[in-house]
């Protein structure tokens, strides 16, 4: 399974994100879209960050204080096209900067989190935290990865 695209929430920061998963298949086509469980709360407004024939490679999370609190405060996703033959490094799709980063002091520099070179991002985990306002929002995350191998 690949994670094909991202649910997003978000206004002045990253409220919460919902998994969209696809099947891979051995002759590299992406089928069988599904969401998983969305991590955080329901503020902000919503997009759906997803390309067909692309897949999520990477995620650049740009973490900051909002209110006392360090929280995600931007969230941006880097696909790259699966084509028959693997990965299709040369094209790669870089979406929009997600949070406004309103009332925020940013950290010096985002995480860049990429798949490694013939390779996906398969799943992810998150944690949330609740903030002084009784808000949920996105706090950090971390990648599992799957390696592509060429189809035969």
């Amino acid at each position: 399974m690949a994670l094909a695209g991202i649910r997003v929430r978000h206004g002045n920061f990253i409220d919460a994100v919902t998994p969209i998963f696809a099947e891979v298949t051995p002759q590299m086509d992406i089928k069988g879209e599904y969401e998983g469980q969305r991590i955080g709360g329901s503020g902000g407004g919503e997009a759906v960050l997803k390309k067909p024939g692309y897949v999520v490679t990477g995620f650049d999370v740009h973490r900051g204080e909002y209110f006392g609190r360090t929280e995600v405060i931007h969230f941006q996703v880097t696909w790259t096209r699966l084509s028959k033959s693997g990965m299709d490094t040369a094209n790669t799709v870089l979406s929009e900067k997600m949070g406004s980063g309103q009332h925020a002091r940013l950290l010096p520099k985002p995480t860049r989190f990429r798949a490694d070179k013939d390779a996906f991002i398969s799943d992810f985990k998150a944690s949330v935290s609740l903030h002084t306002s009784g808000e949920t929002f996105l706090n950090d995350i971390q990648m599992s990865q799957t390696l592509v191998t060429n189809p035969k």
